[in-house]
């Protein structure tokens, strides 16, 4: 190497020094099922004696798995919910299902989106930000994603149309856990496009 090559090197070497950045990452595990022979009087102590052992176990082997690295506030199975307002970046909608690793969320503007929860980011959009409503042309019928409010227990509720049944469909409360079964004829009558037109 010439010396005004060596001089660069050990120039570069002493002050420009190459610095990683660690991330904050959240790392899915989904762990193939296990099977452990135990012994107990009670199931909370057959519980108990399975931890300890899948301890032991996993200390010796560890069990085949996949896994998922994703954003540290990317949502998971685990964490999302039906009725939670997210985005990506397609825009910003309301989940109206979840079901074998992947969920449909309805997107502002009559958009719907399907994908796995790590697509996803919780938002702090209001609901009627990310909201989807009935087009004007078609306001007969409530569909899977639409969105309105509707009167529970003398509070008016922002709810989300889940899944449509034979004979009762879930709306989801948006931002709980918690959904409300109606029929067809309640569906109708009660849930409603605007606040202000909740009885």
């Amino acid at each position: 190497m010439p010396l005004h090559q060596k001089k660069l090197k050990y120039w570069r070497d002493k002050h420009m020094k190459t610095t990683t950045i660690e991330t904050k990452k959240a790392v899915t595990l989904d762990l193939s099922p296990i099977t452990l022979f135990v012994t107990g009087k009670n199931d909370k102590e057959l519980l108990e004696n399975a931890k300890i052992a899948f301890i032991e176990e996993i200390s010796k082997k560890f069990p085949s798995l996949s896994y998922s690295i994703n954003d540290a506030n990317a949502l998971t199975m685990q964490t999302i919910r039906v009725g939670q307002i997210v985005e990506c970046d397609k825009g910003i909608g309301i989940v109206i299902s979840k079901a074998q690793k992947r969920v449909r969320v309805t997107l502002t503007g009559q958009r719907t989106l399907s994908g796995t929860p790590e697509l996803f980011t919780p938002s702090s959009a209001s609901f009627e930000e990310a909201r989807s409503k009935r087009p004007s042309f078609n306001k007969d019928e409530w569909f899977e994603g639409s969105s309105g409010y509707i009167k529970v227990a003398n509070k008016i509720e922002s709810v989300v149309v889940g899944k449509r049944g034979n004979l009762k469909t879930k709306l989801y409360i948006v931002g709980t856990d918690e959904y409300i079964n109606v029929t067809e004829s309640q569906l109708k009558r009660f849930l409603k496009d605007e606040k202000s037109e909740v009885q």
